[in-house]
This record gives C-alpha cells, sequence and structure tokens, in this order.
C-alpha cells in the first residue's frame, strides 16, 4: 500500500494496547532476531523471545515493589535495549513512560520529573547521575531509582527512594515468574489496558516556554505502528537497532 493511500484511512485495530500488540509479535517470532543492540565495542542480538521474557521479569519485580496502574516512569538514557524492556513493562502493567533527553540540564531533567509526577527513574550510569544527584531530594513523588549499568559507591538511597540495579531488578523478576509463571500476564489481563488509557508522556522541547507534555494512548501508539507496518512492509527478517 502506497503511502498515499492511507491517507484518511481508518485503521481496524487487532491490538487493544501495546503489550498486546508486542506478546503477539514476540509469540509469532519466538527466537528470531528482534534486537540489535551494542556491547562492549560489538552488538549483541535479543531475539523476540528474549524481549518479551525481560519485560515480564522486570513488570514483575515492579509489581512486587508495589507498582500501581497509572504510575509514571521517567527513562533518562541513550538508547540502548535496557531503554526498550523498561518500556514494555511500564506499559505491560498499566504505567506511563515519560521518555528524558539525555542532554537537558540537570534543571531541565528535575522539572519534567516533577510536572509529571514520575514514581520511578530509570537511568543508564553515572554520568547522568551527576547531573540530577543534588536535584531528587525535592522530588516527593519519587520511590526508587534504576540503574542500567552496575553501581558505584557514591551513588546511595536517598530519605524517601532506593536504589536498585536492572541486574537486580532482573534476577528477581525472574525468581518470581519461576514460581507463577502467568503472574504478569494475569496482572495484564485484569487491568484491561484498552485504546483510549495513557501510555506516554512526550516532552516538547520548551524553546518558548516552559515545555509541554504531549499525552500519547495506548490506540495512538498501535496504530501508528500499524500505519508503520503497512507502509515499509518488515518482514521477519527485519532487526530493530538500538
Amino acid at each position: 500500500m502506497r503511502r498515499k493511500e492511507l491517507r484518511g484511512k481508518k485503521l481496524s485495530l487487532e491490538f487493544n494496547s501495546v503489550s498486546q500488540l508486542h506478546r503477539n509479535s514476540a509469540e509469532k517470532r519466538g527466537r528470531a532476531v528482534a534486537i540489535r543492540s551494542p556491547r562492549w565495542g560489538k552488538y549483541v542480538d535479543y531475539t523476540w523471545e528474549e524481549y518479551r521474557r525481560h519485560s515480564d521479569q522486570l513488570a514483575g519485580a515492579l509489581l512486587e515493589s508495589g507498582f500501581l496502574p497509572g504510575s509514571r516512569v521517567a527513562i533518562l538514557s541513550e538508547n540502548r535495549y535496557e531503554w526498550l524492556v523498561t518500556d514494555q513493562a511500564v506499559l505491560t502493567i498499566g504505567g506511563v513512560t515519560v521518555p528524558v533527553h539525555t542532554s537537558l540540564s540537570g534543571e531541565q531533567i528535575e522539572w519534567q520529573l516533577r510536572h509529571s509526577e514520575a514514581t520511578w527513574l530509570f537511568l543508564s550510569g553515572a554520568s547522568l547521575w551527576e547531573k540530577i544527584a543534588t536535584r531528587l531530594k525535592d522530588l516527593p513523588d519519587l520511590e526508587g531509582i534504576v540503574f542500567f549499568d552496575p553501581l558505584e559507591d557514591r551513588i546511595v538511597p536517598g530519605p524517601r527512594y532506593v536504589v536498585r540495579t536492572w541486574r537486580q531488578l532482573q534476577g528477581r523478576g525472574r525468581q518470581l515468574l519461576q514460581r507463577a509463571p502467568e503472574m504478569v500476564r494475569n496482572r495484564e489481563e485484569d487491568l484491561k489496558v484498552g485504546p483510549d488509557h495513557l501510555a506516554t508522556i512526550i516532552y516538547t522541547s520548551g524553546t518558548t516556554g516552559e515545555p509541554k507534555g504531549v499525552m500519547l494512548s495506548h490506540g495512538n501508539l498501535v496504530s501508528n505502528a500499524v500505519n508503520r507496518q503497512q507502509v515499509a512492509q518488515y518482514t521477519s527478517q527485519d532487526i530493530k537497532l538500538s
């Protein structure tokens, strides 16, 4: 289908949420490579099966931590595999992701975290921590911080928030799903996340004033994915670089 044929065409969505679409893709494609991500000077491949399993493990660990539907989760990181998994995990259990650009100043990052009422912050490592470490004490909604990279000694918990690593949450999630393999899927089904539920808040650049949070629903994101597929005609041989 050519691009011009899609204009004004109302798409019939087979999936009600991003997580439904993602789970369906993982079940269909299994061991096919989904993501190719740089690691230690080379690219590492992750299959659809791994992508979904890691998303569910993180979702399980967050649920055990008391994660509530509608909670806002900020992601402050360069493009990487953990970013994508965090996004899927949060959306699976009814949360809302808030991507934060790494080039922002500490003051700008603090503003977006406060404005979005983020309860969790996922960030890549120490360099970004340096930007915001002294500002986190003024964020009353913040409950937890998760580092994708290993922790350094100077990074310590705050008075109101816990500090965890990606590896810790993945390990805990793996234990939980070994005991209760369907816990995340059952929670996902109970929540009944639909097309109108909020999925993500993306902030504008704010060049003419304070940034504005653009609120996108699951329906927005699913329709975009379906539309893109019809235009680009992706196949099972295509791999995403992150």
